[in-house]
């Protein structure tokens, strides 16, 4: 009876770090959603690609920025790498485009 919980037990520890973790992902998301669309909108009102470059960085550390100009809107794609356990890295990357003149 002790050799099989000493079999599920590391098991049910590791699949419930990977659950906290994929957690922790989505919460973080869900934030550059957010960071994504005020940025795009940001960009759309004329404000300077330096200036929302800096307020993202302030915001969430170690994230890209990728600026798209359309022609009636400003696309902004953030990407940010999230470590799950430490040994898999996974990118997330969240895209939001505002209309120029920030409507």
């Amino acid at each position: 009876m002790t050799a099989e919980f000493a079999l599920v037990l590391p098991t049910a520890i590791l699949i419930l770090v990977f659950g906290i973790q994929a957690l922790a992902i989505q919460t973080g998301r869900m934030s550059m959603v957010a960071l994504a669309s005020e940025g795009a909108r940001a960009l759309a009102r004329g404000e300077n690609q330096s200036f929302v470059s800096k307020l993202i960085q302030e915001r969430s550390k170690a994230t890209s920025m990728n600026v798209e100009y359309l022609d009636m809107s400003v696309c902004l794609e953030l990407t940010k790498i999230s470590k799950v356990a430490g040994i898999l890295e996974i990118p997330v990357i969240e895209r939001a485009c505002a209309r120029k003149s920030g409507l």
